[in-house]
């Protein structure tokens, strides 16, 4: 009974459901390309190296009705230019964005009715292209 007990504090103390949790915004250069995916909205594709951006952009952002932009080198910091969210069935090390919060849950939401249950947070970020 008392083993019982213990087990029960520890899961709810610890969480037994699934909920979102922000990783450390991803700092220092990266890759990235943006294409208008509706009137004056842009999604971004952020990689770690440049050839897993284009691979980005082959597959995913060329269904955008807009031209994508080439892979250029880029920097992220704490702000709020893009929302940003890991991306789910890339390599690690690549992010979806959109230029706001809502954009960025429902890059997000797309991406989870494919796996399951997300635990990945929205995050912004300061983006600079150079």
């Amino acid at each position: 009974m008392r083993m019982t007990l213990v087990l029960v504090s520890a899961l709810l103390l610890t969480g037994c459901a699934s909920t979102q949790q922000a990783v450390p915004v991803p700092t220092g250069t990266f890759w990235g390309s943006t294409v208008e995916t509706r009137a004056g909205e842009l999604t971004l594709v952020v990689a770690t190296d440049y050839g897993l951006c284009e691979a980005a952009v082959d597959s995913h952002i060329k269904r955008a009705p807009g031209t994508p932009t080439k892979c250029r080198s880029l920097t992220l910091a704490p702000g709020s230019d893009f929302w940003i969210v890991p991306a789910v069935n890339l390599p690690a090390g690549i992010y979806w964005g959109a230029q706001n919060r809502a954009g960025c849950e429902e890059i997000e939401r797309l991406q989870s009715r494919d796996v399951a249950l997300s635990t990945r947070a929205c995050q912004p970020v300061r983006v600079e292209f150079r």
